[in-house]
């Protein structure tokens, strides 16, 4: 008798919270899903995309390449068209 009076009970009560416990359950399950993703994201955005061991060395050739290159501001530079096409700024 004891048994059936608790199972009545234990019924009773889910039967009444049944949606509050699926809400419950439910909530607890997504907080769970949405924080393991963030620790996962958080995770491999902490680590860096590539090392910063990686050095850089000029050569003697790219040293004269460069400073061979001109300012933007000086106007020393001309240009030289093909001689088969003409310009189409000119009026």
């Amino acid at each position: 008798m004891k048994i059936s009076l608790q199972s009545n009970r234990f019924t009773r009560f889910i039967g009444a919270y049944h949606a509050s416990i699926f809400i419950v359950t439910a909530a607890l399950i997504l907080g769970g899903v949405v924080f393991s993703l963030y620790q996962i994201i958080e995770e491999t955005l902490g680590q860096p995309i590539q090392p910063n061991d990686n050095t850089t060395v000029f050569d003697k050739e790219v040293v004269e390449i460069i400073e061979k290159l001109h300012v933007s501001s000086e106007n020393d530079a001309k240009v030289n068209y093909p001689s088969s096409r003409s310009n189409p700024f000119v009026e």
